[in-house]
């Protein structure tokens, strides 16, 4: 009945050629104009969208309840007895049936859906899950092909220049594209093989990221990957955090470039608690699951000898698997900031804070990064691996503007961007005799100072890459200006200040940053604080106070 009713679609809404791309305007497709493809996405998408919940909350349940009603007949001695049933019976095994071959073709769906993306690896994500939702919705019409595909010209632009909103429903729509990725990412486990998946893990993670910039209408303008091209080694990509988002759009900028012949692989360390511990995001989305099948690193966030562990592991996957590790060293995301007006603002970078000690130099960060340095480092010693250990970090911005921290509503039309600094090389020679020694005198001692400088180099690269300093001084003139209304020569005596305090500590730069993460209606009486104290040059401890104080209010 179905392969008849899509037949008949065909026949009246589409011409021969349907197979090509329906988004290629040069491209005449429909046979009924723009009603056709109205008609096309009202089926199609109904499907999509009910597929999953006939499956999950009617079909599974029919069958729990049918083999549980056979196995207590059974028990009971009365199953088959009554002839009257017969039909019922009948009727069940055909609807258990229908349900094995839907899911059947469903996997099958899957994995012909995993090669078409293979073929075509910079696929428009419109175009596939078009493709994917009729193939769904009527089967019999081959459409995952790659006849008639072509490549974007720009696949990380998807900006439209209509005017912005914030909008619920590109998370909805992603929740649900969000589930059906990971599915075909758990149907290529299944059918075909975990190297198979272990290949397409990243071109699925590419696809997922294009597809949230398209549902957004956002782009993202990359910088700076030329230094990486072609670069040999060991590597351990690095991002400020400062969106759900960061984790979906990473592999779809990485797999515009290639290392060690080939494109990155990079396997995160991400919260138990939330992929691991969280049904949701690990059984019924499936995050979870595909996580666990391409080897990415559970972190215990709450117990601390736990998540070195974790770090130990993820040290040895990077010498002795083909992968590469990608870590967030902040730990979570940075809360998301408004305006005076009430506007969204991109997220901070020193507002993730330590509250056992708010005012340390990486108050900010979490420490594992520079353990997971050292680790890496001494397992290369240790197999004797020469190949350089590369840190690349990446700076991203305008992330927390489009989806901030806690927030479901996206802004659209939202440039981001991601810019990658200079990679920093470590070689086993950090390891020498200076820090054997130090090592030998006082182990803890000697790894924890290496740790910290380590964390203090990808620190400073964040700064510089972020230009977050200039960028704090240049909002907080514009305040004292505006809103304050300060005198020019009140505000250069303020400003020489600043200069003159920041020069061997980021402690102003960190208040700033954490003042504007607060209400507006609080800023100005912080503001006031620290422009008396910056009058009076006073000493770090009264700064270190006024941030104790605002920290407080997180």
């Amino acid at each position: 009945m179905i392969h008849f009713i899509a037949r008949i679609i065909r026949k009246v809404f589409l011409r021969p050629e349907f197979h090509l791309d329906p988004f290629n305007k040069e491209q005449k497709y429909l046979g009924k104009g723009k009603f056709g493809l109205k008609i096309l996405n009202l089926f199609t998408s109904w499907e999509y969208f009910i597929y999953p919940i006939r499956r999950y909350l009617m079909a599974w349940p029919f069958v729990f309840y049918f083999l549980g009603l056979l196995a207590w007949q059974a028990y009971q001695g009365t199953l088959f007895q009554n002839p009257e049933h017969t039909p019922y019976y009948l009727l069940s095994f055909l609807i258990l049936f229908l349900f094995y071959d839907s899911s059947a073709q469903k996997r099958l769906l899957d994995v012909k859906a995993s090669q078409l993306l293979e073929e075509q690896p910079f696929i428009d994500p419109r175009v596939f899950f078009f493709r994917f939702r009729f193939q769904l919705c009527f089967g019999g019409i081959d459409v995952l092909s790659s006849q008639g595909l072509y490549e974007q010209k720009n696949p990380l632009n998807y900006q439209t220049g209509q005017k912005s909103k914030k909008t619920l429903l590109p998370f909805l729509i992603g929740l649900w594209d969000t589930a059906y990725i990971a599915h075909f990412c758990l149907s290529v486990l299944r059918c075909r093989s975990d190297k198979a998946l272990f290949e397409f893990a990243d071109l699925a993670g590419a696809l997922w990221g294009r597809r949230a910039l398209q549902l957004g209408k956002c782009s993202l303008m990359m910088s700076g990957l030329e230094r990486l091209q072609n670069e040999k080694g060991r590597f351990i990509f690095v991002f400020n955090h400062k969106s759900s988002l960061d984790f979906i759009l990473v592999s779809a900028v990485l797999q515009l470039v290639s290392i060690n012949n080939r494109k990155p692989r990079p396997r995160f360390l991400i919260a138990k608690d939330h992929f691991k511990d969280n049904p949701i995001l690990y059984s019924v989305l499936g995050i979870g699951r595909v996580s666990e099948a391409v080897k990415m690193i559970f972190i215990h966030r709450k117990k601390k000898s736990k998540g070195f562990a974790n770090l130990s592991a993820a040290a040895q996957n990077i010498c002795h698997e083909n992968i590469d590790l990608a870590i967030y060293p902040q730990g979570t995301r940075a809360p998301g900031m408004l305006d005076r007006s009430g506007k969204r603002r991109d997220a901070g970078y020193y507002t993730t804070v330590n509250r056992r000690d708010p005012s340390s130099d990486l108050s900010h960060f979490k420490k594992g990064l520079g353990y997971m340095v050292v680790d890496c480092l001494k397992q290369m010693k240790e197999h004797d691996i020469h190949d350089p250990l590369c840190v690349v970090v990446f700076g991203i911005k305008g992330f927390g503007v489009a989806m901030p921290k806690g927030k479901f509503r996206i802004q659209t039309q939202t440039p981001m961007s991601m810019e990658l600094g200079s990679v920093l090389k470590f070689s086993t020679d950090v390891l020498g005799e200076e820090f054997a020694q130090s090592e030998k005198q006082n182990p803890k001692t000697a790894l924890k100072e290496l740790a910290h400088e380590i964390n203090f180099m990808i620190h400073k690269k964040f700064v510089d890459i972020l230009d977050i300093h200039n960028q704090l001084k240049q909002r907080f003139y514009t305040e004292l200006k505006g809103q304050f209304r300060f005198d020019d020569k009140k505000i250069e005596l303020i400003m020489e200040s600043l200069e003159i305090l920041t020069s061997d500590s980021d402690l102003i730069y960190m208040i700033l940053d954490r003042i504007y993460c607060l209400p507006s209606s609080k800023w100005n009486g912080y503001l006031s604080e620290l422009v008396q104290l910056l009058l009076e040059r006073s000493s770090k401890e009264r700064f270190t106070a006024l941030n104790n104080e605002i920290v407080q209010e997180f």
